[in-house]
């Protein structure tokens, strides 16, 4: 446990580490809870996790399985009735076709713009008159 006021844990550190996963998974990701439910500060959990490689895997891991629970009562609520909900999920799962239209901009070195230049191959109007110019309609007048 870390005392009050005290920097260091003076508990089982293997202990708390797996109190605080477990809580993590089932506070569906909440570090704050986890820490809590484990009797571990932040700063602490913080450090645990950049100091060990496995227990950083271990963390994510937590943080799927609470995600993956999120998801499922997302589900569950949109199926019941929550349109909001409903929408979300098919914009997520399927982006091809539910997913709103972003556009993107970039820019070139030091945020300058980037010249494009497009070069259009399509004839003009004019360009398409004057090709056919030569031909003329049929006149009407002298089949009758």
């Amino acid at each position: 446990m870390t005392t009050k006021g005290s920097r260091h844990f003076t508990g089982d550190k293997a202990e708390a580490k797996a109190k605080f996963l477990v809580a993590l998974a089932k506070t569906n990701s909440s570090v704050t809870m986890a820490c809590e439910a484990g009797g571990i500060r932040r700063a602490t959990i913080y450090a645990w996790r950049q100091q060990d490689e496995d227990f950083a895997k271990a963390w994510d891991s937590a943080l799927e399985e609470g995600t993956d629970r999120l998801e499922e009562e997302a589900a569950r609520r949109a199926l019941n009735g929550s349109d909001v909900l409903l929408i979300f999920l098919l914009k997520a799962r399927r982006k091809e076709k539910y997913a709103d239209l972003h556009r993107q901009w970039h820019s070139g070195p030091g945020d300058e713009a980037i010249k494009v230049e497009v070069e259009d191959s399509r004839p003009t109007i004019e360009a398409l008159f004057s090709e056919f110019a030569h031909l003329q309609p049929p006149d009407d007048s002298e089949e009758q």
